[in-house]
């Protein structure tokens, strides 16, 4: 536990995977699978296992398959760590990545120009309301190939809620998935979200005067745009309010958002 929490942001970016270790490196499929290192903001390892002629094994880990490089670390404490998720790749080789998934359910995939944008999250409990948030975790993946296909398969599990997915993924020019789920809730839940995005914001361009930091903007997403039913079209700029603050948005068959 003390080393992963001093594998700070800074480190982390240092740990570089090595492509030829990836799932499905050298083979027909076009995306390989690369993986993500524990660090001190992603620090509780899940499992990861592949699926082929409909049998599944391990995927095992182990600290070779990382390049330390300059960061410091002795390699050999952190022979038992596991991985924090994983990411698929653009192409046999390429660093570039298309979808990842790290960190409780969330999960994101490129978009224009494959830029990162909103991510999304399997489950949202309690969000926005008098009692602090619940953020289950996916603890345990299967990937399998299927062609142009890359299926996961993904376990939810948390004190409220448990389930599991399906994600097929696709990747021609825009990413498209196909997700399935079944959900058993444990307990009662008074506000659950399903299919839910989030993003990270700081400040934009709007709100200036707040920044402590030289970049004009920091945020992954600076608004809400939305295309009503009706054909109308709003935008809500995202500001950093000293206290929670909710916009609630209702529509009848919204023509997009």
């Amino acid at each position: 536990a003390e080393i992963i929490h001093s594998i700070d942001f800074d480190a982390v970016q240092k740990i570089r995977f090595r492509p030829d270790h990836a799932l499905w490196a050298g083979g027909p499929q076009l995306y390989p699978a690369a993986f993500f290192h524990l660090s001190r903001y992603s620090n509780e390892p899940v499992a990861l296992n592949v699926v082929e002629k409909g049998e599944q094994r391990p995927i095992l880990y182990g600290p070779d398959y990382f390049d330390y490089g300059g960061t410091g670390l002795d390699p050999k404490p952190l022979a038992d760590l596991g991985f924090s998720g994983f990411r698929l790749l653009d192409g046999q080789n390429k660093p570039i990545d298309w979808l990842a998934f790290q960190g409780a359910s969330y999960f994101r995939s490129s978009g224009q120009d494959a830029q990162y944008g909103a991510s999304a999250r399997g489950i949202a409990i309690n969000t926005v309301g008098p009692s602090p948030e619940e953020f289950p975790r996916f603890s345990e993946y299967w990937l399998e190939e299927n062609g142009p296909v890359v299926t996961i398969h993904a376990l939810l599990d948390g004190p409220s809620i448990t389930g599991a997915y399906k994600f097929d993924a696709m990747k021609d020019g825009a990413v498209v998935m196909n997700v399935r789920c079944e959900l058993f809730c444990r307990a009662n839940i008074s506000r659950l979200g399903v299919a839910p995005l989030t993003s990270m914001y700081w400040y934009g361009e709007n709100e200036r005067p707040k920044a402590a930091d030289w970049r004009p903007e920091i945020h992954d997403s600076d608004g809400l745009a939305l295309w009503t039913g009706k054909g109308e079209r709003i935008w809500r700029p995202l500001i950093n309010p000293p206290q929670v603050q909710t916009n609630d948005f209702q529509d009848s068959a919204p023509k997009g958002f």
